[in-house]
């Protein structure tokens, strides 16, 4: 077996371009900084020696150079692997980062944390391995949150404040409290008052988030009843059991609002499985307006979630923090929420 092909160089550019290393240099990060003038008669042939040679620039000495890695970490901390795969807001949040991230040229790393380790991602926020940091839907100890307040880069959360209450930390707000509000006000409309929620886990601040918008509205009407709010697991399975809990009450609701999508695809399964017609017996409402809500029979009358807007909205925002001294957060517009009208309702 030969030894391997050696990696050009821009010292090979610029002995076969005829030309100084700093020219090279010059032409291949297009810099008009200095007194250098490039002609373009140089810069071609510079260029064609780029080609003939199969010359890529170092991304780590142009990374050391400009003092940035042209990359942002998105930390998931709590990590499951049903977090990766199965959920939404994930994929969507990721899908708009990337989008952001990659018409700035920039990469988005991501970075799964199991639950207990979160200590273990702190070499990594110290090692200059990125130049800014995401972290969706954080439900974080005062320790870790210690931790990444002595991070030497941008740190920037998403859906990471529970209602109103801002947190240390640049946030690009999902507005959950609004969006339960509005479905809330909305099922009222539809002449339901025995509504019931199934929330998601208070451990995380987007339950915190959709449970406060259905109660502020039910507690105003004078229509709270605790024992019509059940917590589930975000999930299907967890839907499910939450609806079967809830029709077991001597008093069983008129009208579910569970607290995502996945939970009130549950939650018509198990109407359906109980022998109850979705909306004719039960009214049945989600949050996210995920793919698969418009597919389900009868179709989830839902919250629309912009997840790949948000997701956009925190890569500007750690992108203009990471590369602009000179940046401050300004107030973000609000993401927008709606209604999407189907047949559940």
């Amino acid at each position: 077996m030969g030894e391997p092909k050696r990696r050009p160089t821009s010292v090979d550019v610029a002995r076969l371009a005829g030309v100084a290393q700093s020219t090279v240099s010059y032409v291949i990060n297009n810099r008009t900084d200095g007194n250098v003038r490039v002609s373009d008669e140089t810069r071609q042939r510079v260029m064609k020696a780029v080609a003939e040679l199969g010359y890529y620039p170092s991304a780590a000495g142009r990374n050391l150079r400009a003092q940035r890695t042209h990359t942002v970490a998105l930390i998931m901390f709590n990590y499951t692997l049903e977090n990766l795969i199965a959920e939404p807001f994930l994929s969507g949040v990721m899908s708009g980062l990337v989008e952001y991230l990659s018409e700035q040229e920039y990469y988005l790393l991501i970075l799964p944390v199991p639950k207990g380790h979160d200590r273990s991602i702190e070499p990594f926020l110290h090692s200059n391995r990125a130049d800014g940091v995401v972290i969706s839907d954080p439900a974080l100890s005062a320790d870790t949150m210690a931790m990444l307040k002595a991070v030497p880069i941008p740190v920037v959360f998403v859906d990471g404040q529970i209602c109103d209450d801002p947190l240390d930390f640049p946030n690009v707000n999902g507005r959950g409290h609004v969006g339960s509000r509005l479905m809330t006000e909305y099922l009222l409309a539809k002449g339901h008052t025995r509504i019931a929620h199934i929330r998601g886990s208070l451990a995380t601040p987007s339950g915190h988030s959709r449970q406060a918008g259905y109660l502020q509205v039910m507690q105003e009407r004078g229509l709270y009843n605790p024992d019509l709010v059940v917590e589930g697991d975000w999930f299907k399975a967890g839907g499910y059991k939450a609806t079967e809990q809830l029709l077991n009450r001597p008093e069983p609701p008129s009208a579910i609002y569970a607290a995502n999508d996945q939970m009130a695809i549950g939650a018509i399964e198990a109407a359906h499985a109980w022998g109850l017609r979705v909306p004719e017996d039960i009214a049945i409402a989600g949050y996210d307006d995920i793919p698969v809500a418009a597919d389900v029979a009868p179709p989830l009358t839902t919250v629309r979630f912009p997840f790949r807007q948000i997701g956009r909205q925190a890569g500007e925002l750690v992108f203009n923090l990471a590369t602009d001294t000179k940046f401050r957060p300004a107030s973000l517009p609000p993401v927008p929420v709606e209604i999407v009208e189907r047949a559940s309702v």
